[in-house]
């Protein structure tokens, strides 16, 4: 994304010296933002933007209006981490600089929201397991890759499923537990999913530091506490009402109440974690979050209805 076409002067040179050099050469980028000042190994040593150069007199010299806060990037450098570093110093431009300190060419913010765009792109299709080639390719092809994350969601919905068949005897006992179980492994999933949205995010765009996990986690488990207290009183109250059990409400309660908190736990840790394994969180949280909340989800509220209505 590197502009090779890159205006550099001396410090010595003035600034008529500097504008007669840019009508000059007709060869330069047809849009540039900020002149780079360079030493005699053309390493930069600062800038000047266009509108501070025509503010001033034509002697004065480049040196003594240049700034000097200049935020190199290197040629090897990941494009997404370059597009974060324009949107934290709201950058219009920054010069790229080889392994020796010289500059080769220079990135503008023109470049950068392109970048933007296609990560942001790139992270929703993730979020979903596809990618944007699924379109051009074959049938098979584009099978194969689907399938793969089907076959992850197919193991998670076989081990919840196990959890509910130890729970056989209860449910044909008591048949409400049938259609009352899905409301608590569903809202866990949801309430995860926006944890884990918000996590990914936060740490795609460094906002979320080393300092800051203990403190992210604590406020998520807190969210998912307040949240978790409103809706086990709303389901338990829905509960009551629909099958005229008061245990039943509190139980429905409890295991939304638990299952909620368990997802704004795991929401934050889970792609934290993934991240630390150099995994892409985008793509494996998802799944992760959901089958735990669905297995816990069920284990809690089956679990507390066998105990203590059999």
């Amino acid at each position: 994304i590197m502009q090779s076409d890159v205006i550099c002067v001396p410090p010595f040179w003035t600034i008529e010296h500097t504008i007669d050099f840019i009508r000059d050469n007709q060869d330069l980028a047809d849009n540039f933002y900020d002149i780079y000042v360079v030493d005699p190994k053309n390493h930069p040593v600062g800038k000047i933007a266009l509108a501070t150069l025509l503010k001033h007199p034509l002697d004065v010299t480049v040196d003594q209006i240049m700034s000097s806060n200049l935020h190199l990037i290197t040629v090897t450098r990941d494009q997404e981490e370059v597009a974060m570093a324009f949107r934290h110093y709201a950058l219009v431009s920054a010069p790229v600089i080889d392994s020796t300190g010289r500059i080769v060419g220079v990135i503008t913010v023109d470049d950068v929201v392109h970048v933007i765009n296609e990560e942001a792109e790139e992270d929703i299709l993730l979020m979903a397991n596809v990618s944007e080639s699924d379109f051009n390719e074959s049938i098979w092809t584009t099978s194969y890759w689907r399938m793969r994350w089907l076959i992850v969601t197919l193991v998670s919905s076989l081990m919840a499923s196990l959890v509910i068949s130890h729970f056989q005897t209860s449910i044909q006992h008591i048949t409400a537990l049938a259609f009352l179980m899905p409301i608590v492994a569903a809202m866990g999933g949801s309430s995860g999913m926006q944890v884990v949205t918000i996590t990914v995010r936060a740490l795609s765009t460094r906002l979320l530091k080393e300092g800051d996990i203990f403190r992210a986690i604590r406020k998520e488990v807190y969210v998912g506490l307040i949240i978790g207290v409103v809706f086990a009183l709303i389901g338990g109250a829905l509960t009551y009402l629909w099958v005229g059990s008061p245990a039943m409400g509190i139980i429905l309660g409890s295991g939304l109440l638990l299952n909620m908190i368990w997802a704004a736990l795991a929401g934050t840790l889970v792609p934290i974690i993934l991240e630390k394994l150099n995994l892409d969180p985008a793509i494996s949280a998802g799944p992760i979050l959901i089958t735990t909340t669905d297995i816990l989800g069920f284990a809690i509220f089956l679990g507390l209805a066998t105990l203590f209505l059999l």
